[in-house]
């Protein structure tokens, strides 16, 4: 499930300008209406893509979709709810019904790995 993403950069454009943040401190990436809003440990950067676009540049890290707006680390979930998710600085992000079963599946096979190293 996903290689180490510590010192890796994920690679994004500002206002026609290239730029990035390390991969490791991406909390989650949510979007609406074409506008994604990365979240890192802090603070939020808004920029136009589609989720599929950046959900496929962070397909080989431990990203988790979790709703069909919501793309979220998994090294920052705290817990797993039956409606949503809490991240260790406490927000909530939703997860949809469909996608309910996949997440809990997948959240235990991370945490199954991290124990392993």
């Amino acid at each position: 499930m996903g290689s180490e993403s510590e010192n890796e950069k994920y690679f994004f454009k500002v206002n026609r300008i290239q730029t990035y943040v390390d991969i490791d401190h991406i909390m989650y990436i949510e979007v609406h209406n074409r506008i994604i809003t990365l979240h890192t440990k802090g603070s939020m950067v808004e920029f136009y893509s589609t989720m599929r676009e950046e959900e496929k540049k962070l397909a080989e890290y431990c990203f988790i979709r979790v709703h069909h707006g919501y793309l979220v680390n998994m090294k920052y979930i705290k817990e797993i709810r039956k409606t949503d998710l809490v991240l260790t600085n406490d927000e909530k992000i939703p997860i949809s019904r469909a996608k309910r079963k996949n997440v809990f599946i997948q959240y235990l096979w991370y945490k199954q790995a991290v124990a392993g190293r």
